[in-house]
């Protein structure tokens, strides 16, 4: 569930001067609109109305001109558009990256094991990266096989669906989140599919409560075997995001969020979340373009229109303190996946490529490289033995083929050599046989003439 913050749609959506600004010492002070949900349940606005209210009061001293004397509403809303509203075409992204990745390797098969996992009501988030990256393989269903795997590894281990995607392919795609992607790995490598011989692939868009990124380390039962497992495996996800970096504030949003929502969620989870990030840097975007454009007091800051054709004037970037954010032409944020592998020297995730909305091609890195445990190669996602080595005979059968093989072409030799010895000794036989019965009838009394006779019969 790949979200792009756009910034144009962060003015237009999150109530930044919605036509009611007023005009301060030459400059505007917008009325910063907030939006929560009426309804019952937690929703994104949970997560995202306390980002408006800290962020605001952040940037307000640093920013006198545009925030000095701001005032902040309450709207209550049931389904308005926010920070998180839907880039179109995001989502399909990383899967890109992958078909780009595929096509690099020469890998024309793939198998995705698509996860129901219906007991988790956060696994909506991985449906929606299986939905990327099948939507993405469709496109190229003409160049590259796909088997999708239907599961719900809430309710069976992962055995059966490794083994009806290995039967397929060895090229292998789990939507999963980190901690069942763990256990996913750990039973791969009880089925002896971490040998090289086999590539796992693991998505990570977007950083949520309730998930990790993957890793291989938990202090648990399982850490070698995901290590091991790990080694075959490619990750692709977004940027890191600096969270040291931003910790302070995102502990007030979080305490925020508790001060407005807590009596009514009384189990509100106070986890990271890059939707407010996310949010944080296009309010902060949206305020930075607001006082570069309206310091001077141009007459086009009577209108919060004048925002979106400031963005969509030429590209740009942010420096945020959690991370460089970069704009298109068209005030697009520009999405970029991070295609990483576990070092086998070290054990620590290495970048090996990135692919982004803008470029759409793969960018090496500078340093690292993909190491393939099967002969510094990568492995033939459907192998000229088969994928189990049945197309072709095991050691024990082509021992017993060369046995058999040496031992009949023993045989046939000697046969011959005796049949060539016959074959030559036949005339030295005949006359010796012949001087024999010769002399042996000579001394008999026999004429010559009876026993040439002899020799014509015989």
């Amino acid at each position: 569930m790949a979200y792009s913050f756009s910034f144009a749609r962060t003015l237009l959506f999150c109530g930044l001067c919605l036509e009611c600004s007023t005009v301060m010492i030459g400059a505007v002070v917008p009325n910063f609109v907030t939006l929560t949900s009426s309804g019952p349940t937690p929703s994104g606005f949970v997560e995202l109305q306390p980002v408006f209210d800290v962020m605001l009061g952040i940037l307000a001293p640093k920013y006198p001109a545009v925030l000095g004397k701001y005032t902040l509403k309450q709207l209550n809303h049931s389904t308005p558009g926010s920070c998180n509203e839907l880039e179109c075409g995001v989502i399909a992204l990383y899967g890109d990256a992958l078909v780009a990745l595929l096509q690099k390797l020469n890998w024309t098969s793939i198998a995705v094991i698509n996860d129901a996992n219906i007991a988790n009501p956060g696994m909506a988030k991985s449906r929606e990266v299986c939905r990327g990256v099948t939507e993405s393989l469709q496109m190229y269903k003409q160049t590259i096989s796909l088997l999708i795997v239907p599961t719900d590894l809430s309710l069976e281990k992962p055995d059966r669906s490794l083994l009806v995607a290995s039967n397929f392919t060895r090229i292998i795609v789990s939507c999963t989140l980190g901690a069942t992607q763990r256990i996913l790995l750990a039973a791969a490598h009880d089925l002896n599919m971490t040998d090289g011989d086999h590539i796992f692939f693991h998505f990570y868009e977007i950083e949520t409560p309730g998930d990790f990124q993957l890793a291989w380390y938990k202090n648990d039962s399982l850490d070698q075997k995901v290590a091991r497992a790990m080694l075959s495996t490619i990750i692709v996800r977004s940027p890191q995001i600096a969270w040291e970096r931003i910790n302070d504030t995102m502990s007030l949003i979080q305490k925020q969020k508790v001060s407005r929502f807590g009596g009514l969620f009384p189990r509100l989870t106070l986890e990271r979340n890059e939707f407010q990030v996310s949010c944080a840097e296009a309010v902060e975007g949206a305020v930075m373009v607001l006082n570069d454009s309206c310091t001077n007091g141009s007459d086009s800051c009577a209108s919060g229109k004048f925002l979106a054709a400031n963005l969509l004037n030429g590209s740009r970037e942010y420096n945020f303190p959690s991370r460089t954010v970069r704009l298109t032409s068209k005030g697009a944020r520009v999405i970029t996946a991070i295609i990483q592998q576990l070092s086998s020297t070290d054990l620590k995730i290495k970048d090996i490529f990135q692919y982004d909305s803008n470029v759409r091609k793969l960018i090496p890195d500078a340093k690292n490289q993909f190491i393939w445990l099967m002969s510094g190669h990568p492995p033939p996602d459907r192998p000229l033995c088969g994928l189990h080595n049945d197309l072709c005979p095991d050691n024990r059968t082509i021992m017993a083929i060369v046995v058999a093989f040496v031992g009949g072409g023993a045989l046939a030799a000697i046969a011959f050599l005796i049949i060539v010895w016959r074959t030559k000794r036949v005339p030295e036989d005949w006359w010796l046989m012949g001087d024999v019965n010769f002399i042996a009838r000579l001394t008999d009394g026999r004429r010559f003439s009876q026993m040439e006779q002899k020799y014509m019969l015989l």
